[in-house]
C-alpha cells in the first residue's frame, strides 16, 4: 500500500467512499421505506376496507353530538406547568 502513502490519495479514496456509502444510505432506505409501505401498511389498509374496519375502537352514534371522552380522575392541578 504504497500508494496511500500520499495523503491527497488518502483522502481522494476516502472521499469516493463517503460518497458511495451516502448514495447506499439514500438508496436502501428508500427500498426499505417503499417495502414496508407497499407490503405491509397496504395490505392493512386494504384489509380494514374490506372488511369495513375502523382502526379507531368506536362506534358512530349518530345522536351524539361530540365524540369528547372525558379524563377520568385527573385533577385540574395536573395541568397546570405540563412543561
Amino acid at each position: 500500500m504504497t500508494f496511500l502513502r500520499d495523503n491527497t490519495i488518502k483522502v481522494r479514496v476516502l472521499n469516493v467512499f463517503i460518497h458511495v456509502g451516502e448514495v447506499m444510505g439514500i438508496l436502501i432506505t428508500n427500498l426499505v421505506l417503499g417495502f414496508v409501505y407497499f407490503f405491509i401498511l397496504s395490505p392493512i389498509g386494504i384489509f380494514f376496507k374490506l372488511t369495513k374496519r375502523k382502526s379507531v375502537f368506536q362506534k358512530i352514534d349518530k345522536n351524539s353530538a361530540s365524540y369528547w371522552e372525558c379524563a377520568k380522575n385527573s385533577p385540574p392541578e395536573r395541568f397546570q406547568r405540563q412543561f
